[in-house]
């Protein structure tokens, strides 16, 4: 049996926008205080743009 070593966890995190504004990001765990510290990621990129 060959165990495989090539195996990397991400959380990662995405959002599409429908106006081409798309955000992604990779967290250290998908817990919800990671969760919404994203959600505050993408309000702050949406008014950076407006």
């Amino acid at each position: 049996m060959i165990k495989n070593t090539d195996y990397i966890k991400a959380n990662a995190f995405a959002f599409y926008s429908i106006n081409g504004n798309n955000l992604t990001d990779f967290m250290e765990s998908s817990r919800a205080e990671s969760v919404c510290e994203f959600l505050e990621k993408i309000v702050k990129e949406i008014k950076e743009k407006e």
